[in-house]
């Protein structure tokens, strides 16, 4: 059944007082209430607490933002750094970074990472020195194994010959295990300092 008038929900604050009053000549007592609508402060409040949340969400994304810029611009001189390590390769291992263009934070481990690729720089100085040295060494011997072989075979020799050219190939067979030997023994000696 409509009755073409609408149902409004309203809410109200009863205040409610008594006291004694004459009435029609006697005392009685009676009790009074009053209603208040308060659905404005109500209406007031909830759009308040919408204005407030939709604030604080826009107030904490400000600050989001402004930590992710303030904290990318603080990583920067790291990134700047890590770039330039990036372009130090076995090639370039001369390279150094320069302490003075990074922040106080980072000046000692900048001065700490040059003094590493300086180690680094001598390690790989050193093995290359050692494997010219190497390939130097053990040529001599090669050579004097290969020359000797070619003369002995070269021509007919009696057996007493071709012992002496072992034999003299044996000596330099042991010349060369003993130079071997003090390589890899000065090798490590020179990784370990």
């Amino acid at each position: 059944m409509d009755t073409g008038s609408e149902m409004k929900m309203e809410t109200y604050r009863i205040i409610a007082s008594s006291g004694q009053a004459i009435f029609q000549g006697k005392q009685q007592n009676y009790v009074m209430l009053t209603g208040l609508s308060i659905n404005f402060h109500l209406h007031y409040l909830d759009a308040l607490k919408k204005n407030l949340i939709a604030i604080a969400v826009v107030i904490s994304l400000l600050i989001v933002l402004i930590i992710r810029i303030a904290v990318r611009q603080g990583h920067l001189p790291l990134r700047n750094v890590s770039n330039a390590i990036k372009n130090i390769t076995s090639e370039n291992l001369d390279a150094r970074l320069e302490p003075t263009r990074v922040p106080i934070e980072l000046e000692q481990l900048v001065i700490s990472f040059n003094h590493m690729i300086g180690k680094i720089e001598d390690v790989f100085t050193r093995r290359a020195n050692f494997s010219a040295d190497i390939a130097h060494e053990i040529r001599t011997p090669i050579t004097n194994l290969v020359t000797q072989t070619e003369i002995a075979l070269s021509q007919d020799r009696t057996q007493r010959e071709l012992e002496d050219v072992l034999y003299s190939s044996l000596e330099e067979y042991n010349r060369m295990t003993k130079m071997v030997s003090d390589m890899l023994f000065w090798h490590r000696q020179i990784i370990i300092s």
